[in-house]
């Protein structure tokens, strides 16, 4: 019942979000490749694993459209929310405040990205980890598909691999050498799977070297991303709401201490269990790693990323108290940790509500908009030019037509992630000009996710202040006699 009612919930929150770039990225890789080949060369500069794309191509190849996946994304996160009503051992207040918190309800499931498929293979390890069968296989199953499902995951399997060893080789456990030798197959090829599709091409432009320094203000960056995880309430009164944080205008050493002491309680909570202790600090420490090499991204500080550190306080919740026969025992022994976790889950709760106030009153991408203006004003006709604006992807997939892109001279509908030579602003006119000239073109309507000055073309439209901070649209309509 529990997993009918959020499918309800969520399916009408999604009628009101307006598909974003990364979603449509995803989609127009896949819904471009007429064939698997073809799906590999389309993804080859996305640095993530394909296991989603793939599920999208298939999509495509049977003649769904991008709503079938929606809908699909959404059966995902319904999946794991009845998972969890009927395995965890959580106490039925936090079954309820987690199935309609920030992460369940809107992160990883409106917003449509393989995170939610991770979080789905996280809740499956868990349930098999203490199952009565506790097959290895089963399991090393659960790490394989959170491994292929974005890059965070491949980190998350990483812990949970450590899991699986630890399990598959205790004295006490007698698991068959055939089950250990399957299961650590699938697992070795899940990543070796999962690198092969990572690893960037020699001229990807997306990605830059690590920069392994220590310095404290770095610290302190990456534990106030921790919190944020934690806390991921929205600043009251932004437009751009979407991984706004009500601690921004805090100062990062304050966020940052807090944030460390906030990782302390958990580490309280979980000192009765020397096993369950470790591997929360494991698992927490190879994220807090990765966070600090990755933060000349802005990665560490979007919740779709940061929120794994929730994730894994979930899965050692739930392991932890696993062996607790009834809620009562759950309660007495456990208070701090389920103290925690309410006032956590209390908090969330209050980001999901003021999240769904911005979805429903305010545009989360202003493609939609854009795209109904174009049709009303029969402008579909002609073609889209952009110097080459990652954002225009949401364009391209709303609109379900290729754009021109000047820096690559040469259509296309999706973002490539690839050195191409910088359209700087003062050569726009003339590079949309020399477009028209060489096509034997009279017209076409130029777009840019931000306004131009100084230029003899005209503009026909704004649309401006999304959720979203860089889809902004502007519409030039370029005429030549």
């Amino acid at each position: 019942m529990a997993a009918f009612v959020f499918f309800a919930i969520a399916f009408w929150i999604s009628g009101y979000h307006e598909t974003w770039r990364d979603e449509y990225q995803a989609w127009l890789i896949a819904d471009t490749a007429e064939s698997f080949s073809k799906l590999i060369t389309n993804h080859k500069y996305e640095g993530q694993p394909i296991f989603w794309h793939c599920l999208l191509w298939l999509f495509s190849q049977f003649g769904m459209g991008f709503g079938a996946v929606k809908i699909f994304h959404l059966a995902i996160a319904a999946t794991t929310v009845g998972l969890i009503w009927r395995f965890a051992p959580f106490l039925l207040i936090i079954n309820v405040l987690l199935s309609f918190g920030y992460y369940f309800l809107f992160e990883y499931s409106i917003i449509v990205r393989p995170y939610g498929l991770a979080v789905l293979g996280l809740v499956l390890f868990c349930i098999f980890y203490k199952s009565k069968s506790r097959h290895l296989v089963w399991l090393a199953l659960a790490i394989g598909l959170v491994a292929n499902t974005q890059t965070y995951g491949v980190v998350l399997a990483g812990w949970l691999a450590l899991l699986w060893l630890w399990k598959a080789f205790q004295p006490d456990n007698a698991f068959p050498l055939r089950e250990k030798l399957i299961g650590g197959t699938i697992i070795g090829l899940s990543f070796v799977a999962a690198a092969v599709m990572i690893f960037p091409e020699p001229d990807n432009g997306f990605v830059n070297p690590a920069q392994p320094t220590l310095e404290a203000w770095k610290i302190a960056e990456v534990f106030d991303g921790y919190l944020r995880a934690h806390l991921p309430i929205p600043k009251p009164g932004k437009l751009q709401f979407w991984n706004s944080n009500i601690i921004d205008s805090l100062p990062r050493l304050v966020t940052g201490a807090t944030g460390f002491f906030l990782f302390l309680f958990w580490l309280f909570c979980f000192r009765k269990e020397k096993k369950w202790l470790i591997f929360f600090l494991t698992g927490i420490g190879l994220f807090l790693l990765t966070n600090y090499l990755l933060l000349h991204y802005p990665f560490p500080r979007n919740y779709r990323h940061s929120g794994h550190y929730f994730m894994i306080l979930l899965a050692c919740s739930w392991l932890f108290l696993q062996n607790e026969k009834s809620g009562n025992s759950k309660i007495r022994n456990h208070l701090w940790l389920n103290s925690g976790l309410l006032i956590i889950l209390f908090f969330q709760l209050i980001a999901t509500l003021m999240v769904v106030v911005k979805e429903v009153s305010v545009p989360f991408s202003n493609s939609k908009a854009t795209v109904e203006y174009i049709r009303e004003n029969e402008l579909s006709k002609l073609p889209i030019v952009n110097t080459g604006d990652a954002e225009m992807t949401s364009i391209s997939g709303a609109i379900d037509q290729s754009i021109y892109y000047l820096n690559r001279n040469a259509y296309g509908s999706f973002a490539i992630w690839k050195k191409f030579a910088e359209i700087q602003p003062n050569d726009i006119e003339k590079s949309v000009l020399s477009f028209l000239k060489n096509n034997d073109l009279r017209e076409c309507l130029y777009m840019s996710t931000s306004p131009l000055e100084s230029l003899q073309i005209y503009q026909v439209a704004t649309f401006g202040n999304p959720n979203v901070t860089k889809e902004s649209f502007f519409l030039y309509l370029v005429h030549v006699e």
